[in-house]
C-alpha cells in the first residue's frame, strides 16, 4: 500500500518531470517516520496519499481516504471552513493554516491543526500539496480554560504600546470601564480620560516611568463609567524592553476592587475604634507614610514629616539597635516583623511603650518594594508584666541560690521554668530547654523515666519522690533524688539534689581529652594518631578537623578506618608505612615532603611522623603532623623561575649588545685600516650607523618598557586617524617585510576611524608586531594587516604564516624578557621586551591585546582592541685597544655569519690585513665553503638559520681532509654552557662579540696545523 523508495523531496518537480515520481516517493518514505499525520493532496483537494499515522489515527484504510474520502474523517461542522481555506490557498492568497476536528478510531473527536505546502510544476503551474495534521487538542483546551478563568475572574488584560501610545485591551476590561462591545479604547489619552480626576496626576506619573525608566505599572485608581458611577480598579502591569534594552511595551491586567475598598473603609471604622495604628513604607526606605494613630505613638504631629531618621531618633536608645536587626532581618528572611520597643516623647521624656507587627511585599522579580504593618500602644500590658516579672524575679532569685535544682512543666514534662542552679546539677542541652519536652533534651533512657515519673504525680495529686538518672555539666550520669510535686494549673514542680559521687577520675580523663581534641581541630596543621596493622595498610585511629577536611569526610569520620578506604592509593600507603618503620627504627622523628594526588590537584604535603609504642593490640603506634606547603612550594618554584629569567635575560642582552657592536669595532678597524681607501671607508661608516641605529633602538625599547613600569610615560593624544597610524607603523616595518619577500596585505575600514592616541606610540606597537611577523615567517610568507569596528571598538589584528607560537608559551607571551624559544637556531633576535612595550603602550590607551596561535608552523595572531571616537641617545666612547698592523704571509679565512654587516666589516679587515677571505650567512653555506674553500681558519657564528653553527663545525670536521682549520666560535652568547658546547663542537675556542683584535690575533697568527 506505501511507495517506499530512497530519493530526495520534489520541491519542485510535478507528474512527468524527471524524477518526480521517485522524489515522491522518498517524501512519502520518510513521512511515515515523522509523528504528526502528513498527506499529499491534488489542486482540486482529491487525497492521493495518507501516512501510517493518519491510518493508525483513523482507523481507516488508506485507500478508502483516497479522493475526498478524506473529508469524512473531519467533523462536519468544519469541511466547509477547511475547503474555503485550500480553495483560497490554492488560488494564491495566504496559507494553508487551518485547525479543525478529526475522527479518531475510537470515534472520539480532536482538534488538529494543517498545514500545507504547495509543489509547482517547472512552468510554474500547481502540482499538488504536501502537508501535515498536528494534535493541538491539548493546547486548544488549555486556551479555553484560561479565557474561562479570566472571564470568571472578573479579570481584564490589556497591552500598550510605549512607542505608539496604541492601547489594545479585551472586552472584559470594555466592562470593567463600564464601555458598550464596540466602544474599546484605542490609545492612551482615551485611557487616562475614563480616569476619576482626582487620580489621573498619579495614573500619568506611572506611566511616565514605565516610558522613561522601565518601571512596571501597579496602583489602584478610580474609573468614573458614563452613567457618573465611580468603580475602584487595581491594575498591575509589568513593562518589557526591546533588544536595545529600551521599554517597548506593557501588558498586564486589571480587576475591579469596588467592594474590597468599601470593605476597607469599613475596617478603617474599627482600626479608629481599636487604637491601632498603620504605616506604610516604599523600599528602600525613604519618607514614610503614618497614619495619625502611629503619629501619636511616636509623640509626632499631625502635619510633620516623617523618615527612617525620625523614626529611629523617637525610640529608646536602647532599642533602636534590636529594631533596625528586626527590620533587615524581616526583609532579608521574608519572615513577619513583631517587635516591642519604646517611644520617648522629646519635650516631656515620657515613654510608651509600642508593639510593632509588619511583614514586606515583594514585586515579581523577588526584589522588596513595600514595608507595611501596623503599631499598638501596649504600655498598660508591659507595665503588668514588669510586675509579674518582679515577682517571678524574686522566687527565681530565691531558686537560683539554692542547691538543689528546680524547675516547673507541664503533665506531659514540657519544661516552662528552670532555676540558675539547674545548669549547676544537669548538662544543659544545645538548645534553650524552656518549651521542650525530656525527649528533645536527653536520650529516651533518661527521658523516658523522667516522664513516667512526671505523669506519676499528674494522675495522682500527690508528690512523688524518687530517683532519676540524667547527664550531668561535665557530661557524666549522675544519680539524683528528685522530688515532684502538683501546682495550680494542672503544672507540675520539681526539685533535684546530685547524690553522684562515683567516676570522677574517668570524667577528669575524658574532659582532658576533648580538651586535646578541640585543641587539634582548632589548628590548621594536619595531626593524628595511627597504627600499622599486619595486612600493609595504616589503621587511623585519630585525625584532627583539618585532617578529616583533607581526605574529604567530616569530624570523627576517619576514626576506625583504613588509609585503603578512605581512598589512599597503593603508593601512597607505600610511601607512608615506610616512614613510620623509619621513625620506629630509629626512635625519632622522620621529617619528609612529598607530593599527594587529592580531588582537588597536586598538593604538597610537609610531614613529620614519630613512634609512641605499642597500641592494646600489640601494633605499633604513630603520630602525623602534616602541613599542606602548596603555596610555599609553588612561590620557592616562581623564585627559582624569576631567577632563571633574569639569568636568561642577561645573557641575552648581553648577546643582543654584544651583536651590533661587533660590526663597530670591526669598523674602527677597518677605518683605521682603510687610508686612503675612501669606498672602504664609506662602507665601514654606513655598516657603523646601521649598528648603531640599532643599539639606539634597542636602549630606546627598554627605556619605554622602564616609563612604562614606574608610570613616567606621557602620551601626547589627539584625535589621530587609523589610517595614519597604520601608514607609519607599516612606513617602519616595510624594509623587513621587502626583504623577507613576504605578500603583505592592509585591509582597513571604508569609513575613516578616529582614535584618542599619541600616533606616534601608536604605530609604534603596530610597527613592532609588522617587524615580528616579518622576523618570526620564512621567507615569502604571508603578512596581513586588518582592522574591524565592532560595538565602539575597533579590533587590528596583525596575523602571519610564520612559525606559530607553542601553546604552553601563549600565557606569558606578554610577559616582560619572554621569548617563546631561546633557540639559537633562529636568526631573529630580540630582548623579549618587544611585546611587554605593546601591551603596555595599548593598555595606556585604554585598550588591549591577545594573542593566539594554532601551533609551531602554523602562524600566529596578535589583536588590538582600542576605543574608537567619532570624527570625519648616546654613543660610548671607544676604549684603548689594540689595532691590528699588517701581518706577514697571508692565510685562507672563512668569516661566518648571519649578520652580513658583521661578516662584511670582519672579512673586509683581513682583507686589509692581507688575508684570503670567503664569507658564508647560514650553517649549510658553511660547510659548502669549507669543502671548496679549505681554510685554515673558520671564524663561526652560532646562532644561524638551516643548521647552527655547533652542528656546522661537526660537519667541517667530518670533510677528508688533510689538514684540519682551526674553528673559532664568535658568538653573542658568553656563559659557561655556552662555552662548554662550543668546546663540545669540536671548536679551538669560544670569542664573545664584539671581539677585541688582541683576543682574535692568536688564532690569526697560528700556524696551520699539519
Amino acid at each position: 500500500m506505501k511507495n517506499k523508495s530512497n530519493g530526495g523531496p520534489a520541491a519542485a518537480q510535478g507528474p512527468g518531470t524527471p524524477g518526480a515520481a521517485t522524489d515522491l516517493d522518498q517524501i512519502r518514505a520518510v513521512a511515515d517516520f515523522i509523528p504528526q499525520l502528513a498527506w499529499s493532496c491534488l489542486p482540486d483537494g482529491r487525497c492521493d496519499y495518507l501516512n501510517s499515522r493518519w491510518v493508525e489515527y483513523t482507523g481507516v484504510p488508506e485507500e478508502r481516504h483516497h479522493g475526498l474520502g478524506w473529508l469524512d474523517a473531519v467533523h462536519p461542522e468544519d469541511r466547509d471552513r477547511s475547503r474555503r481555506v485550500w480553495e483560497a490557498y490554492i488560488a494564491g492568497e495566504g496559507e494553508y493554516d487551518v485547525d479543525y476536528r478529526l475522527r479518531r478510531h475510537d470515534g472520539a473527536y480532536r482538534w488538529f491543526k494543517a498545514r500545507g505546502h504547495l509543489v509547482r510544476s517547472r512552468e510554474g503551474e500547481p502540482v499538488r500539496v504536501l502537508g501535515t495534521t498536528t494534535d493541538v487538542d491539548d493546547h486548544r483546551r488549555v486556551e479555553e480554560r484560561l479565557e474561562a478563568a479570566l472571564a470568571a475572574s472578573g479579570t481584564g488584560t490589556f497591552r500598550w504600546d510605549i512607542r505608539t501610545n496604541a492601547l489594545d485591551w479585551d472586552e472584559q476590561l470594555d466592562r470593567l470601564f463600564g464601555l458598550e462591545p464596540g466602544r474599546t479604547v484605542r490609545s492612551l489619552d482615551g485611557f487616562i480620560g475614563l480616569v476619576h480626576p482626582g487620580d489621573r496626576a498619579q495614573v500619568l506619573e506611572r506611566c511616565r516611568r514605565c516610558k522613561e525608566e522601565g518601571a512596571d505599572f501597579a496602583m489602584e485608581f478610580r474609573v468614573v463609567w458614563p452613567d457618573g458611577s465611580v468603580r475602584w480598579l487595581d491594575d498591575r502591569g509589568r513593562t518589557f524592553r526591546d533588544q536595545d534594552g529600551r521599554p517597548e511595551y506593557v501588558t498586564g491586567a486589571c480587576v475591579d476592587v469596588t467592594e474590597r475598598r468599601r470593605s476597607d473603609e469599613r475596617s478603617e471604622f474599627i482600626r479608629q475604634a481599636s487604637g491601632v495604628g498603620f504605616w506604610y513604607c516604599d523600599l528602600p526606605f525613604d519618607e514614610l507614610e503614618w497614619d495619625e494613630r502611629v503619629r501619636e505613638h511616636f509623640y509626632i504631629p499631625p502635619d510633620a514629616r516623617v523618615t527612617m531618621d525620625t523614626f529611629y531618633g523617637r525610640l529608646h536608645p536602647d532599642d533602636r539597635a534590636p529594631t533596625r536587626e528586626a527590620i533587615e532581618r524581616s526583609i532579608a528572611g521574608r519572615t513577619q516583623y513583631d517587635v516591642h520597643y519604646r517611644t520617648v516623647d522629646p519635650a516631656t521624656h515620657a515613654e510608651r511603650w509600642v508593639r510593632a507587627i509588619g511583614r514586606t511585599y515583594y514585586g515579581p522579580d523577588g526584589m522588596p518594594r513595600r514595608f507595611d504593618g501596623l503599631t499598638l500602644d501596649v504600655t498598660d500590658r508591659m507595665r503588668a508584666n514588669e510586675e509579674l516579672r518582679a515577682s517571678e524575679e524574686r522566687f527565681r532569685a530565691f531558686m537560683d541560690h539554692s542547691p538543689a535544682a528546680g524547675w516547673v512543666t507541664d503533665a506531659d514534662g514540657r519544661i516552662q521554668y528552670v532555676s540558675a542552679s539547674y545548669a549547676r546539677l544537669f548538662k544543659m542541652p544545645d538548645r534553650a530547654p524552656i518549651g521542650a519536652l525530656p525527649a528533645d533534651l536527653y536520650p529516651a533512657e533518661f527521658a523516658d523515666e523522667a516522664v513516667r515519673n512526671t505523669r506519676a504525680v499528674a494522675d495522682s495529686g500527690r508528690p512523688r519522690e524518687s530517683l532519676e538518672r540524667c547527664p550531668r555539666p561535665d557530661g557524666s550520669v549522675g544519680e539524683f533524688l528528685v522530688y515532684k510535686f502538683p501546682l495550680p494549673g494542672g503544672r507540675i514542680g520539681g526539685v533535684a539534689v546530685d547524690i553522684t559521687e562515683r567516676l570522677r577520675a574517668e570524667e577528669a580523663l575524658r574532659e582532658a581529652e576533648a580538651t586535646l581534641r578541640a585543641f587539634f581541630d582548632a589548628s590548621p596543621v594536619m595531626m593524628g594518631l595511627v597504627e600499622l596493622p599486619e595486612d600493609g595498610d595504616i589503621l587511623h585511629l585519630y585525625d584532627d578537623a583539618a585532617a578529616c577536611q583533607f581526605f574529604g569526610v567530616g569530624p570523627g569520620g576517619t576514626a576506625g578506618r583504613r588509609a585503603s578506604e578512605l581512598g589512599a592509593p597503593p603508593s601512597t600507603i607505600a610511601e607512608w608505612r615506610a616512614r613510620y618503620l623509619q621513625s620506629d627504627s630509629a626512635r625519632q622523628p622522620v621529617r619528609f615532603d612529598y607530593e599527594h594526588d587529592s580531588p582537588g590537584g597536586r598538593r604538597w604535603l610537609s610531614c613529620v611522623v614519630a613512634p609512641l609504642g605499642a597500641g592494646a593490640a600489640g601494633r605499633p603506634r604513630f603520630s602525623y603532623v602534616a602541613e599542606d606547603v602548596t603555596e610555599r612550594k609553588r612561590a620557592e618554584e616562581a623564585l627559582r623561575e624569576a631567577d632563571r629569567r633574569k639569568d636568561e635575560f642577561l645573557a641575552l642582552l648581553a648577546h643582543e649588545l654584544r651583536n651590533p657592536l661587533a660590526p663597530l669595532r670591526n669598523g674602527l678597524q677597518v677605518l683605521r685600516l682603510a687610508g686612503e681607501n675612501a669606498e672602504a671607508s664609506r662602507k665601514a661608516r654606513e655598516m657603523m650607523e646601521r649598528q648603531l641605529g640599532h643599539m639606539v633602538r634597542l636602549i630606546d625599547d627598554l627605556m619605554d618598557v622602564s616609563r612604562i613600569s614606574r608610570n613616567k610615560m606621557e602620551l601626547r593624544r589627539g584625535k589621530v586617524p587609523l589610517a595614519d597610524v597604520v601608514s607609519a607603523a607599516v612606513e617602519t616595518a616595510r624594509p623587513a617585510l621587502d626583504q623577507a619577500g613576504h605578500e603583505f596585505r592592509v585591509a582597513l575600514p571604508p569609513e575613516p576611524v578616529y582614535l584618542d592616541a599619541d600616533l606616534t606610540r601608536l604605530a609604534q606597537v603596530f610597527a613592532n608586531l609588522l617587524t615580528n611577523a616579518a622576523k618570526y615567517t620564512e621567507p615569502g610568507g604571508r603578512v596581513t594587516l586588518a582592522a574591524e569596528v565592532r560595538d565602539g571598538d575597533v579590533s587590528v589584528e596583525v596575523s602571519d604564516s610564520g612559525i606559530g607560537i607553542p601553546a604552553e608559551s601563549l600565557p606569558r607571551i606578554f610577559d616582560m624578557f619572554s621569548q617563546v624559544d631561546r633557540s639559537i637556531e633562529r636568526k631573529a633576535g630580540g630582548l623579549g621586551i618587544g611585546l611587554a612595550l605593546v601591551k603596555g603602550l595599548v593598555e595606556m590607551h585604554g585598550g588591549g591585546v591577545t594573542a593566539r596561535s594554532g601551533g609551531p608552523g602554523r602562524g600566529s595572531a596578535f589583536t588590538v582592541t582600542l576605543p574608537v571616537i567619532g570624527g570625519p641617545r648616546e654613543r660610548a666612547a671607544a676604549e684603548g685597544q689594540a689595532t691590528p698592523g699588517r701581518m706577514g704571509p697571508g692565510r685562507r679565512i672563512l668569516v661566518v655569519d648571519d649578520n652580513r654587516d658583521s661578516a662584511g666589516s670582519m672579512a673586509e679587515m683581513l682583507s686589509l690585513l692581507g688575508h684570503e677571505v670567503r664569507q658564508a650567512h647560514d650553517g649549510l653555506e658553511a660547510v659548502e665553503a669549507a669543502r671548496a674553500f679549505r681554510p685554515d681558519l673558520v671564524l663561526m657564528d652560532v646562532g644561524m638559520p638551516r643548521i647552527n653553527g655547533y652542528e656546522a663545525t661537526r660537519r667541517i670536521r667530518a670533510i677528508p681532509s688533510e689538514k684540519s682549520p682551526t674553528i673559532v666560535a664568535l658568538t653573542g652568547w658568553g656563559q659557561e654552557g655556552d662555552r662548554a658546547r662550543s668546546q663540545a663542537a669540536g671548536c679551538d675556542g669560544h670569542l664573545v662579540k664584539p671581539v677585541d683584535w688582541k683576543d682574535l690575533s692568536p688564532y690569526v697568527d697560528r700556524p696551520t696545523d699539519g
